[in-house]
């Protein structure tokens, strides 16, 4: 499944109109003072919806470290957490909600993907101590088993299916609403060589095997802080904020001798070598627009394609 850093940046309407729904459903069943929904990938929790009544604890659309989240301990915890009060507790009392609120009830539920990833929360919290009863918690659980199906069905319209990377609409969402970074950045364009040869001598489930092949030994090289999409049959391509231009070399140079030493097999288990053709583009000028950058690296493929398989061609603007 795609990254979650693309819902963080942007939840989709879809996501949250249904936490909205949600939520507005408990509320009519536990009496608290808040309610939200948040997702995170790990490093950042972001809350996608969130309902107050008489005390606003939490604001929609708010970000937070995930280590220096509620939720955290939740995703941690992997089922219904309840923190009587936070400040007392040790996981909690020197967060920072904890410092700017002061003490507070705290309850909250993984919302848990089918491959087992926790990928969000839903949660309460009152600055009035209040305990929830077995019925309500769970509900709480219900809920957060319907918002998995939900977070699921929305990644599955960005997702390339084969290979469980994201697919051009994530690029088309990525150009059209770009993180800000005030530091260098690069794009790296893949296309995998000869893979036309591969269907027609081995079949198309040897060119759909090639494809999964190349996108494993990407996926494991690349940083963090990245947007992996496949654009086209055998085309993938790469944003990488923060990213030098030395190490996107570095990089791109690495995922090519990782592939240069692998292989998969025909289904008469002959031997079947896999190479790539990469453009990078790079720039430490951040007026040059992430479409001009893609632009170049898809140049830069294109020669590399021309001078023969397996070559690097990188430019910089």
């Amino acid at each position: 499944m795609i990254p979650l850093q693309f819902f963080l940046r942007k939840a989709s309407s879809y996501i949250e109109q249904e936490a909205n729904r949600i939520l507005s459903v408990i509320s009519e069943f536990i009496g608290i003072n808040t309610l939200f929904v948040a997702l995170n990938d790990e490093n950042t929790n972001y809350i996608v919806k969130a309902l107050n009544h008489q005390q606003t604890l939490i604001e929609e659309g708010t970000a937070l470290p995930f280590c220096e989240s509620y939720c955290y301990w939740v995703a941690r915890e992997r089922h219904y957490l309840e923190i009587p009060n936070t400040q007392k507790d040790e996981r909690t009392q020197d967060l920072t909600p904890t410092i700017q609120l002061g003490p507070t009830t705290f309850v909250g539920v993984p919302i848990t993907l089918r491959d087992g990833r926790v990928v969000g929360t839903i949660c309460g919290m009152d600055s009035i101590p209040f305990q929830l009863t077995l019925s309500q918690q769970e509900l709480l659980n219900m809920m957060a088993s319907l918002m998995a199906h939900v977070v699921e069905l929305e990644c599955a319209a960005y997702t390339d299916p084969l290979t469980g990377i994201a697919n051009r609409r994530v690029m088309d969402h990525f150009l059209e609403s770009p993180p800000n970074h005030n530091e260098m950045k690069a794009v790296i364009f893949w296309d995998v060589d000869n893979l036309k040869p591969i269907n027609d001598t081995w079949g198309h489930h040897a060119g759909d095997e090639a494809i999964s092949h190349v996108v494993k030994h990407i996926r494991a090289a690349l940083p963090k802080n990245h947007v992996f999409c496949r654009i086209g049959g055998d085309e993938f391509v790469v944003f990488l904020p923060q990213c030098s231009s030395d190490d996107a070399q570095s990089l791109a140079k690495y995922i090519t001798q990782r592939l240069h030493h692998s292989s998969i097999f025909a289904p008469n288990g002959e031997e079947i070598w896999i190479e790539i053709t990469t453009g990078v583009a790079t720039t430490s000028n951040m007026a040059h627009p992430w479409q001009e950058l893609l632009k170049e690296a898809d140049r830069a493929m294109y020669q590399g394609k021309q001078k023969g398989r397996g070559h690097i061609i990188h430019r910089s603007l």
